[in-house]
C-alpha cells in the first residue's frame, strides 16, 4: 500500500494573484520540508484593498502575516522541483 503525502500551501492575494506564504510536506505524519517565504514586495507597497485581505487571511485562515520569512521567495521552484526529484 503507498503512502500519501501531503503538501499544503498556504499564500496571500495580491493583484488577483496568489502569492505563495508557506510551502509544508508531510508524509505518514512527519513533516518533510516546511518553508515560510519572503514576501515579493515591502506591506507599505500593497494596494488599500490587498492589505486587507492580506490582513483578513492573517486574522481568520492562515495567521501568517505578511513579514513572516525564513527564505527567499524565488527559491519556491527550486525547492519544489528538488523535493520531487528526491521524493518521487
Amino acid at each position: 500500500m503507498s503512502i500519501p503525502t501531503f503538501v499544503d500551501l498556504q499564500e496571500f492575494i495580491v493583484n488577483k494573484k496568489f502569492i505563495v506564504k508557506e510551502v509544508a510536506v508531510l508524509k505518514q505524519g512527519t513533516v518533510l520540508t516546511h518553508y515560510i517565504f519572503t514576501s515579493p514586495v515591502p506591506w507599505k507597497f500593497l494596494t488599500r484593498s490587498d492589505r486587507s485581505c492580506a490582513s483578513w487571511l492573517s486574522a481568520y485562515h492562515h495567521g501568517l502575516r505578511w513579514e513572516d520569512e525564513m527564505c527567499a521567495l524565488q527559491n519556491v521552484l527550486k525547492i519544489y522541483n528538488w523535493w520531487l526529484q528526491n521524493n518521487f
